[in-house]
């Protein structure tokens, strides 16, 4: 994984500790908070869990990410800008904290003689990033404010609050423990020339779990994708495997879920083969389709970001490849109606989270035993 910034560890006081263990409400790991593209030199407020972030690109490109509140009068931070020299900006008052640290860098009403208080700083994460994935996208223009003051140089590093974020597979992530953050790697594929690439984003109305859940039992349906990954009646007995944290299970599926009212019989035979990998603790899951002659080949990354108790972000990035995708447009595929009426997938997987809950999926069994056994709270009827 290529780096522009670097990965620091956390400096946390035994009381600080404490509270950032509470800070987002959620289990230790690695959380997505938002699309790369997303995130721009302009800060942006995101959500993670009970905590409101200030997300942004620094002047290097490198993704950073602060607590949504100035410490002086908590105004979000995701209103402000960036300086000179690369600090994010509050618009009230011109209070500028360096992103990768927390440390306040400037207060303009300050007197020459005078310096920065020791203890002003805000909760923030250091970034790293696969810049191959940013490629494109015009990052790099954007419009600075005038330097507010040089930084004293006198902010301390003890009891600064720090936390990693990573990008992986179109994804930023933020790791939500107190600790230092446990080791990961991109395993998102190379996108081949000729690929077909979009993303699309909703908010459902459920606990994270159960969208966990409806997602592994069938993400053709809860994410209106079935032309590419499947919908349908399962057509035969899905092979589930549990490694640790996380569960793999082989499905076959038919494309669509429309019943021919003749027969009741699916009106279309054609068979998606599909694995899905789910991850115990966030639910983030890929999803891969081997393709044929009928079907292309597919990879689907899906991100949950758990916005208090009973709300949940759907992020997903689809890749088709191989030579069968470009019979598949957009339309065709249903992959632009899940972007441009997100409310229908948003709808379709509240409805399979609550019916997933009643239901009795081998799949959704061992994910719910994996949970047990790795002492992940969830909410289930099981």
């Amino acid at each position: 994984m290529t780096t522009t910034g670097e990965s620091r560890p956390s400096h946390l006081t035994a009381v600080e500790a404490r509270l950032a263990g509470r800070l987002f409400g959620l289990p230790e790991a690695w959380w997505p908070v938002a699309h790369s593209d997303e995130v721009r030199h302009h800060p942006k407020a995101f959500r993670l869990g009970n905590q409101d972030l200030a997300v942004y690109r620094d002047l290097s490109g490198a993704v950073r990410a602060v607590e949504d509140r100035c410490p002086h009068r908590r105004l979000p931070l995701s209103m402000g800008r960036l300086t000179q020299d690369g600090s994010i900006q509050c618009p009230y008052h011109g209070w500028s904290f360096d992103g990768a640290t927390g440390r306040c860098t400037a207060i303009p009403n300050l007197r020459k003689d005078e310096r920065i208080p020791h203890g002003i700083k805000v909760a923030a994460f250091s970034a790293a990033e696969n810049i191959a994935e940013l490629m494109g996208y015009g990052l790099r223009t954007s419009k600075l404010a005038p330097p507010v003051g040089p930084p004293t140089g006198d902010e301390p590093d003890e009891g600064t609050t720090m936390y990693d974020a990573r990008l992986i597979g179109g994804l930023v992530f933020v790791w939500s423990g107190d600790g230092a953050p446990t080791a990961t790697r991109d395993e998102s594929a190379t996108r081949p020339p000729g690929a077909s690439t979009t993303r699309g984003t909703v908010e459902v109305r459920s606990p994270y779990t159960a969208v966990a859940e409806a997602i592994l039992l069938n993400p053709g349906a809860a994410l209106r994708l079935g032309a590419v990954i499947g919908a349908g009646d399962e057509v035969c007995a899905p092979t589930v495997h549990t490694e640790g944290t996380v569960v793999s299970v082989q499905r076959e599926r038919y494309a669509y879920d429309l019943p021919r009212f003749s027969t009741f019989d699916s009106p279309s035979q054609r068979v998606v083969k599909s694995k899905i990998t789910s991850n115990v603790t966030t639910g983030f899951t890929r999803v891969n389709v081997a393709g044929g002659p009928r079907n292309p080949v597919c990879e689907i990354v899906i991100g949950l970001t758990p916005l208090g108790t009973y709300r949940t972000v759907l992020r997903w990035r689809v890749v088709l490849m191989g030579p069968a995708h470009r019979f598949f447009s957009w339309r065709a595929a249903g992959l632009s109606a899940a972007r441009r009426w997100s409310g229908r997938a948003a709808d379709a997987t509240e409805t399979l989270s609550d019916d997933t809950s009643r239901g009795n999926d081998p799949g959704v069994r061992a994910l719910r035993s994996a949970r047990r056994a790795a002492n992940v709270p969830f909410d289930s009827n099981s």
